[in-house]
């Protein structure tokens, strides 16, 4: 509905014209529409990071990652659970691995935003049965020393038990050999952007062979020394793989 005729406000003797009270009436849609059920203002990343002043407890819904987020005073962070992280050179949360990869470099996943990172490895496949790696990142790039351990408990769907240990190495063993299409690793790292003299890691996941054969797992590994990584590599010890893979932070405190 519009006015059409002038009005006037009583209140400062302000004529309200039919042009006038339409615009009103537009802004006031225009407003809702940029906000949720709960009141907060709904922003992608980049409108977001584009707010000057803001003030500590400030809330919005984040349209980018699907999240409501308070400002910390420093940080805008997730108001509760598992916040979806953007990589370095990628536009969501969710990266997929295109067929024929060989190393995959994932910068910029760990910040001072958070304390712990979980890594979701879905749908990950390898074209032959070798050792799928891991090594943590820092800006200078892949950390190689010889620091890193590891140990994995592993539980073939026979029945069978095995256990994998290692220690002293330059890289982790996830525990590849995922020939088969389907497998999967829940990956959650201790504070690894701290710079703290120990990282710790536990991962959990399944493993597809070739034909029948499925694998459950759980496992830990970790690096020895100081080191701030922002990253992570993963590669094949041979041939190539894909998949997809979410990284998430989570409990800053």
């Amino acid at each position: 509905m519009a006015w059409t005729t002038p009005q006037t406000v009583v209140a400062d003797s302000t004529e309200l014209t039919a042009a006038l009270w339409n615009e009103q009436v537009r802004d006031n849609t225009d407003y809702l529409k940029t906000v949720s059920d709960q009141g907060h203002r709904i922003l992608t990343t980049a409108q977001r990071d584009a707010l000057t002043g803001v003030t500590a407890g400030t809330m919005i819904y984040n349209s980018t990652l699907g999240q409501s987020q308070s400002y910390d005073g420093s940080n805008w962070v997730g108001v509760s659970g598992l916040v979806p992280v953007i990589a370095t050179g990628y536009t969501t949360p969710r990266i997929s691995i295109p067929a024929g990869s060989t190393v995959v470099d994932i910068d910029g996943a760990f910040t001072s935003a958070y304390d712990n990172y979980r890594i979701v490895l879905e749908n990950f496949q390898q074209s032959a049965a070798f050792a799928f790696q891991w090594q943590f990142r820092t800006a200078s790039g892949p950390v190689t020393a010889g620091n890193y351990s590891y140990a994995y408990y592993t539980l073939t769907y026979t029945g069978g038990a095995a256990t994998s240990v290692a220690s002293g190495t330059t890289q982790v063993d996830l525990y590849g050999s995922n020939t088969g299409a389907g497998s999967m690793r829940v990956i959650d790292i201790m504070r690894p952007n701290i710079n703290e003299p120990y990282v710790f890691a536990y991962q959990t996941g399944v493993n597809h062979h070739s034909g029948s054969t499925v694998r459950m797992l759980n496992g830990m590994f970790g690096y020895s020394g100081t080191i701030q990584a922002t990253g992570f590599r993963l590669w094949p010890g041979s041939g190539t793989w894909s998949g997809t893979l979410t990284i998430y932070g989570y409990s800053k405190v």
